[in-house]
């Protein structure tokens, strides 16, 4: 159940919970002329989480009772890959589009429908035989975040046959999760007085 939970904000190493769920992906490459192929890949999940224990992911939650969380996520991406031209200076290069739709019917969060969308452009340039640059960037909208760009580059030397040495650049963005966007404010002066303590010598510890 961890692992159907995991990516979820519904994961415990010591399996607090009771969970299922079911995924499936779909792909395919086709070749589109010379060295270049399309890949479409579509994707989906369904998980049921329930948590089941009397305090939240650590004691700093505050108690909550048992709810269930029930999730739905589905999406897909569309990719051209190849070289340009012969493929003496830029010998892959990929262009694509992703889109991806997250729902949640939670008894703790609410229900809520997020979706993210994706511009993705990614290339390889060679500049010696032991040295290439990557370069990529990913243009992406989200509900929340609306649109946020994420450039990145990396210079990868091939040192030795055996070591590769990579110096990475770039911007990026993290989604926030369920948590962050939709957790209710727990009221702490309802705490146990064991953990009052704990809370009142260290109130940094502890956030609503």
């Amino acid at each position: 159940d961890n692992i159907v939970a995991a990516g979820t904000d519904q994961y415990d190493f010591d399996g607090r919970q009771d969970a299922w769920g079911a995924q499936s992906t779909l792909d395919y490459v086709h070749p589109v002329s010379g060295k270049w192929f399309f890949t479409p890949k579509f994707h989906g999940s369904y998980s049921d989480v329930l948590r089941s224990n009397p305090i939240g992911g650590d004691v700093s939650s505050g108690f909550i009772d048992p709810y269930r969380n029930q999730y739905l996520d589905f999406g897909g991406e569309f990719y051209f890959s190849g070289p340009l031209g012969n493929g003496t200076l830029v010998p892959q290069l990929s262009l694509g589009l992703e889109g991806r739709d997250e729902q949640i019917w939670s008894g703790l969060y609410g229900q809520h429908d997020r979706k993210t969308g994706s511009a993705v452009v990614h290339g390889t340039v060679k500049l010696d035989r032991d040295l290439h640059l990557e370069l990529s960037d990913r243009l992406d909208w989200h509900t929340y975040d609306g649109l946020v760009d994420n450039p990145l580059g990396t210079l990868v030397l091939q040192a030795a046959p055996e070591c590769r040495l990579h110096l990475s650049g770039g911007l990026g963005s993290k989604l926030p999760t369920y948590d962050q966007l939709y957790r209710p404010f727990t009221d702490f002066t309802n705490l146990p007085a064991y953990f009052q303590n704990g809370y009142h010598r260290f109130p940094g510890s502890v956030s609503g």
